[in-house]
């Protein structure tokens, strides 16, 4: 952790059960504040094997109970 700062690379695999095969991949950036995540950004579709110059972007701002 960098300052209250995380980035996680995420790969997922998911078999459904009519056989259909997905993978995913998410970069997630987080900031946090003591022992929680206060705000997390969520990149999708930038993978380098694919030179795409697009990149999906998702912001959640956490809320303290």
């Amino acid at each position: 952790m960098n300052g209250g700062r995380v980035a996680i690379h995420w790969i997922f695999h998911f078999e459904w059960l009519d056989g259909t095969v997905m993978h995913m991949e998410e970069l997630a950036y987080q900031r946090w504040e003591g022992a929680r995540i206060a705000e997390e950004t969520f990149f999708y579709g930038a993978s380098p094997e694919k030179s795409r110059p697009e990149c999906r972007a998702r912001s959640v701002e956490r809320k303290s109970a």
